[in-house]
């Protein structure tokens, strides 16, 4: 997984680009920039929103922690 420039990269593929949110934890995008393996057991969430407060900004989630699945209703 590769943050650089504001874009969000996992095995090369953009995934998501942009830090709407870094103004609110007084932060630029560049402090985000990272190059790095994804843990085993954790994930790294990125929500569909733009403004999605996810993994961008706060980190891997340990997988111990999901405690259940979420399904499309409709």
């Amino acid at each position: 997984m590769t943050i650089k420039d504001g874009t969000v990269q996992i095995n090369g593929k953009t995934v998501v680009s942009g830090f709407p949110l870094a103004r609110f934890y007084h932060r630029s995008e560049k402090d985000f920039d990272r190059d790095e393996v994804i843990p085993p057991g954790r994930f790294f969430l990125i929500g569909l929103h733009p403004m999605s407060n996810d993994s961008r900004y706060w980190g891997y989630l340990d997988a111990d922690k999901v405690s259940g699945f979420a399904y499309k209703l409709f």
